[in-house]
């Protein structure tokens, strides 16, 4: 994650320091690595994935316990297992986080380009950085992989099977259809309903 926000800095701040190696005469932008939809999905994987791993190994928390296990039997245990699902929920929130910066930037190029073509411009806009249903489905296998009997993962499940479906309802709207099916990039399915359930 730190190196896709160095990738957006480059691209976004012309001042950036590590310009200065590009020459005067040529635009450096066009050197510099531009995240693309394909960068965004690649760290909220990453973060989905850590999310499994962390909420069901409590790496380092055996410290927690030691002579404290046998002392207490169960009661260790459970403050292990707190502490993997904190860690768990923390992925998950990480990926949400991104998966609502990749739609707010979505969202926000295609009201500038509303605004140009208002003012005379015609430039098609391409919403290629808007999150699809694949994108969204990792986020959601994120929260299903929570444990630890918390219901808080389950509730953002529930937001997010929220958002897609009032995006599909609103996308729909002048979506292409293909035999009879209307076809919008984001779309929950099967896997989307089995996520959700999992994730209570």
């Amino acid at each position: 994650e730190r190196l896709l926000h160095w990738m957006e800095d480059l691209h976004h701040n012309p001042s950036h320091p590590e310009s200065s190696n590009i020459p005067a005469a040529e635009s450096w932008s066009s050197y510099l690595p531009k995240p693309n939809f394909q960068s965004y999905a690649t760290v909220i994987n990453a973060w989905s994935q850590s999310a499994a791993y962390e909420s069901s190994h409590p790496t380092g928390m055996s410290s927690v316990g030691g002579t404290e296990i046998k002392k207490s039997g169960g009661r260790a245990k459970n403050n292990v297992v707190s502490a993997a699902t904190k860690a768990g929920f923390e992925c998950a929130k990480r990926a949400e986080d991104l998966l609502m910066h990749m739609q707010h930037m979505h969202e926000q190029r295609q009201l500038h380009m509303m605004a140009e073509d208002y003012n005379g411009h015609s430039e098609q806009y391409s919403s290629g950085i808007q999150p699809d249903t694949r994108v969204f489905n990792l986020v959601l296998k994120a929260w299903s992989k929570i444990h630890g009997g918390t219901k808080a993962s389950a509730i953002r499940a529930m937001r997010i099977l929220d958002l897609m479906q009032e995006l599909h309802h609103t996308q729909s709207i002048n979506a292409p259809e293909w035999q009879g099916m209307v076809l919008s990039k984001v779309q929950p399915n099967l896997q989307t309903y089995k996520l959700v359930l999992y994730a209570w």
